[in-house]
């Protein structure tokens, strides 16, 4: 009976004794172990653990523990649970991140079939930007593309060569992901595209330059991608859709902050 009296009265006097020091029940806390500046607190755990006859600062029983304390002592606390699942939350593209995607684009269509490419492949500049917080499963973001690409004709005589610039605004979905392993790294995500492409082509149509249609103009675009970061602030990225100069274009991300 008299311990029950003691183990109480101890508590209340954490209670009094250090207002806005303690907060929280947890069970066995070792009070001499923890920030050797709270002398309040140290005094304290030492009185009760002579009173009790028990180890220095060692209360086997529950008492109030310093807020700073419990977070320190256990890792994967609920506090830092709490802060990890608010990272997840937000996803891996959340609102303010400014993405440098560099990559090369291949599957040339906008020439047509009976064209090849000059180059072979079609070098791009992406940049991204998360514009909103949260919304439904996902955040919205802009962005602007740059690509060049190139083609050739050859007519049995002579060898016609082509290019064309991509200049073109997207507007992005990005999928927040719940998972605490993949969630701030993978990054899903849908687009569209309004492009203009500016060629050096005369739009000649006869036997020998049939290139009708492929002057400079507007091009829509659709595509869906992913970002994988495997570091903070570098990763990789890869898009499917008709992006005006090709299909299908990979590369590395740089993600900012």
């Amino acid at each position: 009976m008299k311990k029950k009296v003691l183990i109480l009265t101890t508590s209340a006097i954490l209670s009094l004794a250090c207002p806005g020091q303690i907060s929280g029940i947890s069970k066995s806390a070792d009070l001499s172990s923890q920030d050797p500046g709270n002398t309040c607190m140290s005094q304290i755990a030492a009185t009760g653990s002579n009173l009790l006859g028990l180890p220095p600062g060692r209360f086997d029983f529950q008492v109030p523990v310093p807020v700073h304390a419990t977070a320190g002592m256990y890792p994967g606390s609920m506090h830092s649970n709490f802060a990890a699942s608010t990272t997840t939350a937000e996803g891996a593209f959340p609102k303010g991140t400014f993405a440098i995607n560099v990559g090369i684009g291949v599957g040339d269509v906008y020439w047509g079939t009976a064209y090849g490419s000059a180059s072979g492949v079609a070098p791009t500049l992406i940049l991204e930007y998360a514009i909103t917080d949260k919304l439904g499963i996902g955040n919205i973001a802009g962005g602007l593309i740059i690509s060049y690409g190139s083609t050739k004709y050859n007519d049995g005589y002579n060898t016609y060569k082509y290019s064309g610039t991509l200049v073109g605004l997207r507007g992005e979905y990005h999928f927040i992901l719940s998972s605490d392993k993949v969630g701030t790294k993978l990054d899903p995500y849908g687009g569209v595209m309004l492009g203009y492409v500016i060629t050096n082509n005369p739009a000649v149509n006869d036997a020998y330059n049939p290139l009708t249609g492929k002057e400079s103009g507007f091009q829509p675009g659709i595509y869906a991608g992913a970002h994988y970061f495997f570091a903070t602030h570098v990763g990789a990225y890869a898009e499917f859709g008709y992006e005006a100069l090709f299909v299908f274009n990979f590369g590395l991300s740089f993600k900012f902050p």
